[in-house]
């Protein structure tokens, strides 16, 4: 008697842990499964967002344009629209800028000892040019808080 009660016993306890090794698993699959989710909806955010800034950018073609300002001063300033220690989110401002048709280059500098990534217009402008189209890309790109005019030597 004993020992049909231990081998009941044994049998139960495998029983038991067979079915929580497989519940285990499917809460890692359901996990994976959300992580997964999370992600796609994400990306279907970035790309709505993209949609949404070429829309406007067409409707801002649409529009009469304005007579292109004449700008007087020498050309002798760089406009640096980034400056993080993370190079990745450097670089996807500098494609987001580059699938809308504007030239930047990414450049490196150290403060304090720390190295910075910097992302910057290519070309020279004047001034009062950089002020303006510094403002024009704040209003454009909701990732461009701010911009920086650094005179070339």
């Amino acid at each position: 008697m004993p020992r049909k009660t231990l081998n009941i016993i044994v049998i139960i306890m495998l029983v038991l842990s067979l079915s929580l090794l497989v519940s285990c698993g499917d809460k890692e699959k359901e996990q994976e499964v959300s992580e997964i989710e999370k992600l796609k909806q994400e990306r279907e955010k970035e790309k709505a967002k993209e949609e949404e800034m070429k829309q406007e950018e067409e409707k801002k073609m649409e529009k009469e344009e304005e007579p292109a300002k004449q700008y007087t001063g020498k050309k002798e300033y760089e406009l640096q629209l980034v400056a993080r220690k993370d190079r990745d989110r450097v670089e996807i401002s500098h494609e987001n800028l580059k699938r809308y048709g504007y030239n930047s280059k990414i450049t490196t500098t150290y403060k304090n000892g720390e190295k910075f990534y910097r992302l910057r217009l290519e070309g020279l402008y004047s001034k009062a040019e950089a002020e303006d189209l510094g403002e024009e890309l704040k209003k454009r790109f909701p990732g461009i808080k701010n911009y920086w005019i650094q005179k070339i030597q």
